[in-house]
Parts: C-alpha cells; sequence; structure tokens
C-alpha cells in the first residue's frame, strides 16, 4: 500500500492577515533601525545636525556665564583668555607690553586666524611679526570664534581706537557664524555661544538683532538638549530651519533623506565643496553674501566717520585652497567683487599664498597647522603680505 502524501491545510484568512502585518512590522521595523543607524554615524561625522551636548571641558555656569559675558557681543568673556589679554583688551603684544592703546599704528579685529592661530609661541603672531616689521605697536583685538559682525561690533565699542589703519580679517567660514545667533546649533556643544546677529531688511541694507535674551531652561530646549524644541526668531540653524538641519526623529527614514536632500553640511561633504561656500554665493535664500558685505560696509564707514583708513583682509581656510587648487575657483569670488563695487579696500592673502607656495617649492598644507590656522609658517606669510599691501608705515 503506499502512502499518500497530503499538502497542510491553506491558512484561513485572519492567519494569513497577521503574517503579512508581522513580515511587514518587520520590514519596517529593520529599515528604521538601518536607517537610524545611519543617522547616528552622520551625526557623528558632522553630516547630520545632533543635539549640542554638555561641554565636558567648560568651567562655567549657564548662570556664572551669564553674569561675566559681554551684553552686546556675548562671548567669549575675557577671562577665558587669561593672560594673553593686555590691560587694554587686545592680545598682549610681545614686542610692547603694556602699550597704551593710544601708541597703536595698526588694530585687528576678527577670529581666531586674524588672532593668530596654529602658532607655536606668541611672538609668532602676524600681529607681532608686523608689529616688528613696523617697528610699532599693533593692537589685536581679534577673539577664536567670533563671527564678522561680532568683531564689527567689537570695533564698534573700541571708541579708544585711535590706531590709523584699522583691520577687518574675514575667514571664509565666519559667514555661516554671521547667520546664527546661538553657535552652539553650529558646534553642537554647549558653551552658551549666544550672540547677536545682523539679518538683511527690504532696502537691501543690514540690521542687528542683539543677543537672544533666554533662560538655561530655554536655551537647553533652543539647542535641542530638552524637549519641547524651542524655536529662536532670526535663528537659521535650528532644524526645520533655511540650513536643511534636520533632528534624528521617528520616522528615521524620512529624517535621513530629508537631511541628504537639503543639509547644507552633508551637501557639502557630496559635491566636495567647502560647507560655508553656498552661503558666499549670490542669491542664497539665507543672505550669508549680502549680510558679510554689509557688514564690512558699516565696519569701512564706521573706520572713516573716526577719521581712521579701514582694510577688510580675507584669510581663507584651507578647504577654499583645495578647492581652487581643483577647480581654479575661489569659494568667495561673489564677496570679492561685492568688495570691489562697494569702493573698500581690500586684501585677498589666497592668490597670494598660492604665488608664495609655488615660489618657495612648498606644499600648501605646509602653512597651516594641526587644527587648520595658519602655522608659523603661515603668520610668517600674513605678515608679508599685509606689508607688501600697505607699501608703507602709516
Amino acid at each position: 500500500m503506499v502512502n499518500e502524501v497530503h499538502a497542510p491545510p491553506p491558512l484561513d484568512r485572519r492567519k494569513r492577515i497577521i503574517l503579512s502585518v508581522l513580515a511587514a512590522t518587520f520590514l519596517f521595523a529593520s529599515i528604521e533601525a538601518m536607517f537610524f543607524a545611519a543617522g547616528k554615524v552622520l551625526e557623528r561625522k558632522w553630516g547630520m545636525w545632533r543635539a549640542a551636548e554638555p561641554a565636558a571641558d567648560y568651567p562655567r555656569s549657564f548662570e556664572s556665564y551669564m553674569e561675566v559675558r559681554n551684553p552686546i557681543f556675548g562671548w567669549p568673556y575675557p577671562m577665558q583668555y587669561g593672560d594673553s589679554l593686555a590691560k587694554n583688551g587686545a592680545l598682549v603684544n610681545t614686542h610692547y607690553l603694556d602699550a597704551p592703546l593710544e601708541k597703536a599704528c595698526i588694530s585687528l579685529y576678527g577670529d581666531s586666524f586674524t588672532e593668530g592661530g596654529d602658532i607655536s609661541s606668541p611672538d609668532k603672531r602676524w600681529s607681532d611679526l608686523l608689529s616688528a616689521s613696523l617697528n610699532c605697536y599693533v593692537a589685536n583685538f581679534a577673539m577664536g570664534g567670533h563671527g564678522t559682525d561680532q568683531a564689527y561690533l567689537r570695533f564698534e565699542t573700541r571708541a579708544d581706537d585711535k590706531a590709523p589703519l584699522t583691520i577687518l580679517g574675514f575667514h571664509t567660514a565666519d559667514v555661516t557664524r554671521n547667520l546664527t545667533r546661538i553657535r552652539d546649533l553650529e558646534i553642537y556643544a554647549q558653551h552658551f555661544a549666544l550672540k547677536p546677529r545682523f539679518v538683511l531688511n527690504q532696502e537691501g541694507d543690514i540690521d542687528l538683532v542683539p543677543i537672544p535674551i533666554l533662560t538655561y531652561d530655554e536655551y537647553l530646549r533652543a539647542v535641542g538638549a530638552k524637549k519641547p524644541f524651542l524655536n529662536i526668531e532670526h535663528e537659521t540653524m535650528q532644524p526645520g530651519g533655511p540650513s536643511g538641519a534636520v533632528a534624528l526623529t521617528f520616522p528615521y527614514s524620512l529624517a535621513v533623506i530629508k537631511n541628504a536632500l537639503f543639509y547644507y553640511r552633508f551637501r557639502a561633504r557630496v559635491g566636495r565643496y567647502p560647507e560655508w561656500m553656498p552661503f558666499l554665493q549670490e542669491g542664497h535664500p539665507m543672505h550669508g553674501l549680502e549680510i558679510t558685505a554689509g557688514i564690512s560696509r558699516k565696519f569701512a564707514e564706521l573706520a572713516e566717520s573716526r577719521g581712521k583708513k579701514s582694510l577688510i583682509l580675507i584669510l581663507p581656510h584651507p578647504e577654499d585652497f583645495i578647492y581652487y587648487q581643483r577647480t581654479k575657483v575661489w569659494t568667495y569670488s561673489a564677496l570679492v567683487e561685492r568688495h570691489k563695487k562697494d569702493g573698500l579696500a581690500m586684501a585677498d592673502f589666497g592668490p597670494y599664498l598660492i604665488a608664495r607656495a609655488e615660489e618657495r617649492k612648498m606644499p600648501l598644507q605646509a602653512f597651516f597647522g594641526p587644527t587648520q590656522h595658519y602655522n608659523d609658517e603661515g603668520n610668517a606669510e600674513v605678515a608679508r603680505f599685509v606689508l607688501s599691501v600697505m607699501g608703507s608705515r602709516p
């Protein structure tokens, strides 16, 4: 007798639906888990926005910081610079210790590229080298991390600055700082870096928006460290804003896809260009070019009203040089044209350093240090460049 093989009885419709739902749920959960993991990788590689985390090396509480910060341009507070600052508030000049400000022949304002960057010792700062070459006191009021807006406001508050020539150093990455009131949204760390900013008005001029006034609880909500999220007026770097920042929230697949489509940092990495480049181009909706050019104009106008000459000094980042070497296009060329159109005295260090590197048969990397600032060699070239632009002692 042959044993008959019987097929398993068909599943009833209800069981088939349950199995289909379970399979779909498993597939959806797997996809979401994959996108969540991808989002976390992007966050750590600065390819996706993330909430600002506590800074372990930051010595002050929010409340104590608010007591010592500058009420006009915000951070950093003078004590962060310790012995680096002279009594007059400028960086200590190693050739003119405790020199009175009225003796300055040049004053400088800007960020860490104007301050000095990756130097081996204070006397290697380009401002100190310039001071030694001119045999006069150069007062350097630059502060690391400042935007061009804060540099201008610092100049505005220094009515005691009588130097006949004042230089505003513009580092290309400053443009993104010029577009935020909370820089912690850009650096993802809780340094309480609240600042003012300028916005473009309907007449094409710029208006100052002061430092946001926040409680500690509001600050944590504004940087995404606490819920519910708090939107800040005139802030472009928060999730949902024009920078394309997206928080990694459920559904994670949608968040990661939106990030890939719109977030400026992700797009820059895919496109192989410096992340600040789009903000320095005509027609960008965040008006970084117009606002930065407007700050330069205000700087020059204020200097003129005080009987001083001014110079806008463009100090490119190493990524600008890399992009130029690949494309023969400067990321900030539209800003150069704006300055020319506005009739501003301007000097672009980029082409000069390219020529000097070729002349000295040195790679461009030899002029930059571990934090991507100009090193001793780079600072020396900045000093030589400024001297060549000046032609003679002011």
